[in-house]
Formats: C-alpha cells, sequence, structure tokens
C-alpha cells in the first residue's frame, strides 16, 4: 500500500487549501494593482506564496510504503524503514490548539471536532506523542503520517500476528 503522507481530503486539508487559494488570489491583486502597492508589500506577499507552497509540497511529495517487510517513510530530506519486528509503540494520536493526546483503539473512527488523526510508529517502547508534535530524541526511527483506516487495520494486523509469533516469557 502506498500513499502520500499528507491527506488533503481532510476537513483541515480543504481548508488548508483554500486559504493557500485565496492568499493566491490576494497575491494577483497585488500584481493588479503594483503601481499603487508599495514594493514591500508585493515582497511580502510573494515570500508568503513560496513558503505556503513550500508547506504543501513537501508534505505532498513524502510518501509511505506499507510492505510484507515493513513500512517506509520516503521524504525530500530523509528516508526512514522499520521493518514489522522493529516496531515496539504505534497507535493513533489527534492534534487540535496545540493539544496531542493518544486514542483508545476503539476511538480511532470517531469523529474527533477541530482535530487531526495522525498514526504514529516507533521503534522507541511505550512511546506516547507529546505537546507541539515533539518526535523522540535522535536514535529511534520514528514515522506518523495522516490516519487512515485501511492502513492502521493493516498495521494491527502484522503486529497481531508478530506478537503471536514472539515466544511467552522469553524462553
Amino acid at each position: 500500500m502506498k500513499f502520500s503522507r499528507l491527506n488533503l481530503l481532510t476537513s483541515n486539508g480543504l481548508f488548508f487549501l483554500l486559504l493557500y487559494a485565496f492568499n493566491f488570489y490576494v497575491f494577483f491583486v497585488f500584481i493588479k494593482n503594483i503601481t499603487t502597492i508599495p514594493a514591500i508589500g508585493i515582497i511580502t506577499i510573494f515570500i508568503l506564496e513560496i513558503l505556503l507552497c513550500g508547506i504543501i509540497i513537501i508534505p505532498a511529495t513524502t510518501k509511505v510504503v506499507i510492505t510484507d517487510k515493513g513500512i517506509r517513510y520516503k521524504s525530500l530530506f530523509k528516508e526512514v524503514i522499520i521493518e514489522w519486528n522493529q516496531i515496539k509503540s504505534y497507535g493513533v494520536y489527534i492534534t487540535g490548539s496545540n493539544v496531542k493526546s493518544t486514542l483508545n483503539p476503539r476511538e480511532y473512527d470517531k469523529f474527533k471536532w477541530a482535530a487531526q488523526k495522525f498514526i504514529f510508529i516507533t521503534e522507541k517502547e511505550n512511546y506516547k506523542p507529546k505537546l507541539f508534535r515533539i518526535r523522540p530524541k535522535k536514535g529511534f526511527a520514528y514515522i506518523d503520517f495522516h490516519y487512515r483506516k485501511n492502513a492502521m487495520e493493516i498495521i494491527e494486523d502484522k503486529m497481531t500476528k508478530i506478537k503471536s509469533l514472539l515466544p511467552i516469557n522469553g524462553s
């Protein structure tokens, strides 16, 4: 299964695209009235356009691939591969108004107003995401991406199979 890290078809993603379109419209209004607007205003809007474009393009070019061997995260700047037997913590967390909390498995599919849901996977034992999207310190593999029901089902299925293969009491 291969998909983009960013899911633009969520309410937050669509709102962000609408905001970007409005900003683009404002930029063209500035260009149209270039003789009456100071150069600093045009430069500021142009820089904002470039930043917003980068904010959309970078996550949109990041891909997450779930295979039989593990999960692969590939962006423009890094690549992380976590094999199924390396995963120690996984789950779904929500963010909204800089609040982050991990969801109970029964709440994965419930609608959360003004919140985004993310799946996290790491090789760090008993990891819980913290406020402001702080990731584990260097040395730990960590992947997160927008929640997708079918991706979480595959992860839970693989992890259940791996746990059933582990020896009991370390023997």
